[in-house]
Parts: structure tokens; sequence; C-alpha cells
């Protein structure tokens, strides 16, 4: 009897052991920050979101009139976290001074109650990386990555954002001046710009974003080429298509998992990644 409750004890610690071996190669990845938090997308969050165990910062970036690179998840300023401009609304149309004299951040987030609020701007991509450089640096951090959302669609091309050629080579030309390329993966829903970025510089990492149900096979298909990750929404993931992406040898990265339970589940599946509004929760993993 003895001698079996060692061998079940040794069973259990081996599998526990397991787990903890699986989920230490998880790349947690802070969305917009940690958006569950901190006002989205500003230095104020991702210095803080730099508090928890992540490895990597996500967020969006689009352009403003003057050719900047800012970071914001639209290309206006949402009324859920933003004031109203005295002005036009369409961060394309504005240069970037007038961009950053909006306040963000103090309103009452109604899906995101316990997110703090502080007066924030939108930043440059640019000052993100040197605050993240700062921060680091003064905190002994190591090895922070960057997975950049180039936002685009169809209908907005020329309108609230660059055309993808345009836009694909004006991050491209500041991620490289930054010297961040070797840290970083871009991503899009848009193809247009992922194969505008493959073709101008084929050994950046590119990751495709999608929100269907549709098969692996069909939303491969939209590019030309492998892509170094493929980011689902985590409630169209099944295990069956994480088997399938690693033996094309594609990582495979779910946005946004916000529960401990969905947590749970998608790393069950196997995924290389998780993108979360609460990096507070990753300790529990």
């Amino acid at each position: 009897m003895k001698g079996f409750i060692f061998l079940f004890s040794f069973f259990l610690f081996a599998f526990d052991n397991t787990i903890c071996q699986t989920t230490k190669q998880i790349d947690w990845q802070g969305h917009r920050g940690a958006r569950g938090l901190f006002p989205e997308n500003s230095i104020y969050g991702f210095e803080n979101a730099l508090n928890y165990p992540i490895n990597t910062l996500e967020f969006d970036v689009v352009i403003s009139k003057d050719n900047q690179i800012v970071v914001s998840h639209e290309p206006w300023f949402s009324d859920e976290i933003c004031d109203k401009p005295l002005f036009e609304n369409n961060i394309y149309k504005l240069n970037l001074s007038q961009i950053q004299s909006v306040e963000c951040g103090v309103k009452d987030h109604k899906r995101f109650l316990d997110q703090q609020k502080v007066s924030v701007s939108k930043p440059t991509l640019k000052e993100v990386i040197l605050a993240v450089n700062k921060k680091c640096e003064s905190a002994n951090i190591n090895n922070i990555r960057y997975n950049i959302e180039l936002k685009s669609k169809l209908d907005w091309s020329g309108v609230f954002v660059p055309f993808p050629d345009v836009f694909s080579a004006l991050v491209l030309k500041e991620i490289k001046a930054l010297g961040i390329e070797s840290q970083l993966t871009l991503q899009s829903f848009d193809t247009r710009i992922l194969e505008e970025l493959h073709k101008m510089d084929d050994k950046i990492k590119l990751v495709l974003l999608t929100n269907n149900s549709k098969s692996i096979k069909k939303n491969l298909k939209k590019i030309s080429f492998k892509p170094f990750a493929y980011s689902p929404n985590y409630k169209t993931l099944r295990s069956c298509q994480v088997k399938k992406l690693h033996k094309l040898n594609i990582k495979v990265i779910p946005w946004t998992v916000n529960s401990k339970s969905a947590i749970k589940k998608v790393i069950k599946k196997g995924v290389d990644g998780v993108i979360t509004d609460y990096p507070n929760l990753i300790h529990e993993f």
C-alpha cells in the first residue's frame, strides 16, 4: 500500500511538474498593455503592465496626418476612453500635437470596471519604446518583446489610414530606426498589410489575426506565405487546429483571454501564447 501511495505521489508530482514546465513556456502578452487594469495603449499602462510577468506588450498603431506612428486601437478617438476632440475626430487628418492634446483615460470604463482612471494621451510608437526601455533598465527586466497590430481595413484605406504599402513602409522604417525589429512581431487582420510587410522584409515575423470560424486552410489561403503565428479569437479555437498549425510549424496565440477558466482551457489545447487584458492572472499559472 505504501508503495502504491509513493508511486501515485510520484506520478502526481510528475504531472504537476509537466504542467508547470508547459505554462512557463507560454508567451504571456499584455493586451493594449493591461487594459483590464490601466488605460489602454498608454505609456502609463505599458509601464505598469511590466510589473507583471509578461513576455510581450501587445498594442495597435495608426498614422497621423504628419506621418507619425500613433499607438491607438482605432484611427479615431473612441468616446469610451477619450474626451471628444474640439476638432476633427479622424486621427489620420490630425497632426500629432492635436492628437496629444486630447485627454484619455479618465472616464469610467463600462466594460473594464477595475481599470484605473489616469489622465493620458495617445503616445507615438517611439515614445512607447523609449519609455519601456527606461522602465526595463530601472527594474532590471530583460527580453521584453512587442506584438504590434497595424490597424487597417479595406474601406479605411485613404480615409482613416494610409494605403497598405505606405502604412507598412512607415512602420518598418520606424522599427528599424528604433532597432527593435528582432524584438517583435507585426500582426494584422488586413492581409494586404501582411503581404506588403512580407514583400518589403521577409525576415520580419508576421502574425495572421482572425475572427471567424473558417478552417485553418481557408484562412491561411488568404496570404501567399507561411506566417510566424496564427492569432484567432480564443472562442473559435479547437485543439485539432492547434495540432494542425504546429505541424505546419506555425505558433498559435489566441486573443483576448480574460478569465482563469478560459486561460486554463487554451493552455490545455497547447497554445504558444496568451493575449490577455489581465496580466495579474499570470501568477496563477
